[in-house]
């Protein structure tokens, strides 16, 4: 089969290798959409904890089974999947407490002991896999994975998808306002995802304008370039003076963390959900100070998948509309080196389609 392997940083080649036999608890699945994710960008620059050149990453997928393991009920060949690319030990504390997404033994799709998507085929444990909603697209449902870490994001911070109490129930709701910095594919699902609890007002900063035009048109209240203006100031005369209630870190860029303590309002809340490729340096001080919290969030679990997919059929028409890019796997060395040097222009998600030329 075909598989683009990161060998070295900064450099991925098409190859042949073994198509994998499933073993007893795996499918076989057919790779028919597959999503170029940052972190996937972050593994060929060779930044990435995890993603490790030689790796053949990619973890953004839908499929088809094509064969069986034993003890894969549930599923039958000609099934089209959607994936959920990572799996803990299943014994741990955190695994019996349904947060294998903390697991330390965990296995992530995309990774050298998981190959990823960035080929013909892969091996999925089922309890990975969602069978795709019908009315949607294989190239629709690579996204339901991205809008996962945003559901998840917002669940941490007492949003719709997981309110546990009186003040985290009205995080988002009417008279909230919140802030998204960084409108990248994550940051624009988060958008999505905090507007589908009506708060007041969101704001989103990038230094991209077609991206900001994109959040624009995806509800954003207001968009701010840092490159151009101090965003953080714009977002706090945009909220007399106070900042948000919540803000969202949602781009790994240098500084960006104090921005967004600053534009946060004393009591509120930071919720990093970027990975940060070298250590920052923050400000205590505007924690302390001013008594904000920061919320750190990683991934996603069960109820983040189920629940994005319920969202499917409000919200898959504003979800497309990230999908900006289709190539073929061909296509896919040329395009990573390029989007890591920035040079395709208005790029927000790049879906690699199976037998597109």
């Amino acid at each position: 089969m075909k598989a683009v392997l990161i060998d070295t940083p900064r450099s991925a080649d098409l190859i042949e290798t073994d198509r994998p036999t499933p073993g007893q608890g795996e499918l076989l699945v057919k790779v028919r959409a597959t999503g170029v994710c940052g972190s996937d960008l972050s593994g060929y620059l060779g930044l990435h904890p995890y993603r490790v050149p030689p790796v053949v990453t990619g973890h953004e997928m839908a499929g088809e089974v094509v064969e069986r393991g034993r003890a894969t009920e549930g599923f039958e060949v000609g099934d089209t999947v959607l994936v959920e690319p990572q799996t803990g030990c299943g014994e741990c504390a955190y695994c019996r407490a349904g947060d294998y997404h903390l697991c330390r033994s965990k296995r992530v799709l995309g990774t050298q002991t998981w190959p990823g998507s960035f080929a013909e085929y892969v091996l999925i444990p089922p309890r990975c896999a969602y069978r795709v909603p019908d009315g949607l697209s294989l190239p629709a449902a690579t996204l339901v994975e991205p809008f996962s870490v945003g559901l998840h994001a917002i669940a941490q911070a007492g949003g719709p998808s997981g309110a546990t109490d009186a003040r985290a129930s009205q995080a988002f709701g009417p008279g909230a306002t919140v802030a998204i910095l960084g409108s990248g594919t994550i940051g624009l699902t988060l958008l999505i995802g905090v507007l589908e609890s009506g708060p007041e007002r969101v704001f989103c900063t990038d230094v991209r304008t077609f991206n900001l035009d994109m959040a624009l048109s995806l509800g954003a209240a207001g968009v701010f370039d840092p490159s151009r203006v101090d965003a953080a100031q714009a977002i706090r005369d945009q909220t007399e003076g106070e900042g948000v209630d919540v803000c969202f870190v949602a781009a790994p860029a240098e500084g960006i963390f104090d921005q967004a303590l600053a534009a946060t309002r004393s009591g509120g809340e930071v919720v990093l959900v970027a990975m940060f490729d070298e250590p920052a340096t923050v400000d205590l001080s505007l924690i302390q100070q001013r008594e904000r919290r920061v919320i750190g969030t990683l991934m996603y679990t069960r109820k983040d998948f189920e629940r994005a997919m319920e969202l499917l059929p409000t919200v898959n028409d504003r979800l497309s509309k990230l999908i900006t890019h289709h190539i073929g796997l061909e296509e896919l060395p040329e395009t990573l080196g390029a989007l890591s040097r920035g040079e395709i222009a208005h790029a927000v998600k790049v879906v690699v389609e199976m037998g597109v030329q």
